[in-house]
């Protein structure tokens, strides 16, 4: 159960009711209070900027203060899917929660756990669509350590799609949150904002295409850590293309 306390900074900021902070909390990000600050922060009527009381600024910095303490303390940081069926260039990105046992036993603050252990795997390649660092997890060229590393790598370099929409006044922090707090293991933010209409498919490819523009491929990664050079990983992405390809 979550403190009262973080629930009512949640419900501070987000403007939601105090089931669905409970439910949201455990997903929450740092950024995504972040960004829920400013729009509090920067609220506006008829275009115009509204002038807040000390006291209420205080109250919302208060109530940041307290809910990233909280999370910074206590949430485990949400991770991509591996096993992922989608489609990896579809709506962003797929999660798992830090409420699952998958995501507590792989979640980033575990990694140098996972780089002792060096676990690598050993069979067929699954017969379906795969993200570049899956494939290449799945062909046995790179441990699950080194995928769990990369997608900390590019989430940092990377804003997620539910932040971004929040950023440019497409999703208010309580419309985020009755989003995230739907999105379920495996599933993309887009596709659960779609489903609730309260994202178009136009926006969504839009925030899609402006996250691209960070140049943060997942391919840099590798050539950083110097686990291929650029003509390795170009064969390699050539090869995962012929693998989706085929995987209908």
């Amino acid at each position: 159960m979550n403190p009262p306390n973080a629930v009512t900074a949640c419900r501070n900021l987000f403007k939601i009711q105090p089931f669905l902070a409970h439910g949201i909390i455990p997903a929450l990000r740092v950024e995504d209070v972040k960004i829920a600050l400013a729009k509090k922060l920067h609220e506006t009527t008829d275009r115009r900027q509204i002038i807040l009381p000390a006291d209420q600024i205080k109250d919302y910095l208060d109530s940041y203060a307290i809910l990233t303490e909280y999370i910074k303390r206590h949430n485990i940081e949400v991770i991509l899917s591996l096993d992922n069926h989608t489609d990896a260039s579809a709506d962003g990105c797929s999660y798992l929660f830090p409420n699952t046992d998958a995501a507590k036993t792989l979640s980033a603050r575990r990694l140098t756990v996972l780089s002792k252990k060096e676990i690598y795997f050993s069979g067929a390649v699954p017969p379906r669509r795969l993200r570049f660092g899956t494939f290449l997890y799945y062909r046995g060229l790179i441990s699950y350590y080194h995928v769990m590393e990369s997608i900390a790598w590019q989430k940092e370099r990377r804003p997620l799609i539910g932040q971004m929409a929040m950023q440019i006044g497409k999703l208010t922090p309580d419309k985020f949150a009755r989003i995230i707090v739907q999105v379920k293991n495996g599933e993309c933010f887009g596709r659960v904002a779609r489903a609730q209409k309260l994202l178009s498919d136009h926006v969504i490819a839009a925030l899609v295409k402006a996250q691209e523009k960070y140049d943060c491929r997942i391919g840099r990664y590798f050539i950083e850590k110097k686990l291929f050079s650029s003509d390795e990983l170009q064969k390699l992405e050539r090869e995962m293309r012929k693998h989706n390809g085929n995987s209908g």
